[in-house]
């Protein structure tokens, strides 16, 4: 499946996140650890799923973005919009989901 093109008229930091987006829907690998995560929050509260998260702090760290306060940055870039079909996460909810997993989630 090919993602959509971006609107006229708005510039991107970092087209590459597309890249990242078209290899992981080949390889549904971060999907796949995204399954091993058990989410605590009650569902009918989320915002933002897991996936959505992982995708958003993956892809931040693998374009250069390490620290997570670039989320301030990054919320109104169109193609980390576009690819993570809408609004970001915000830095305290990043970091507040980083700090909620249990180390034998990581390890599985």
């Amino acid at each position: 499946m090919l993602l959509q093109p971006i609107s006229k008229g708005r510039a991107t930091s970092d087209g590459a996140i597309i890249l990242l987006e078209a290899i992981e829907r080949s390889t549904r690998y971060l999907k796949g650890f995204c399954q091993k995560i058990f989410d605590r929050h009650l569902q009918n509260l989320v915002v933002h799923p897991v996936l959505k998260l992982v995708k958003q702090r993956v892809y931040s760290i693998c374009l250069g973005y390490e620290d997570g306060n670039d989320v301030n940055h990054l919320k109104n870039d169109p193609a980390f919009q576009h690819v993570l079909d809408g609004e970001l996460a915000s830095q305290p909810t990043l970091s507040r989901f980083e700090n909620s997993l249990r180390m034998s989630e990581i390890w599985r």
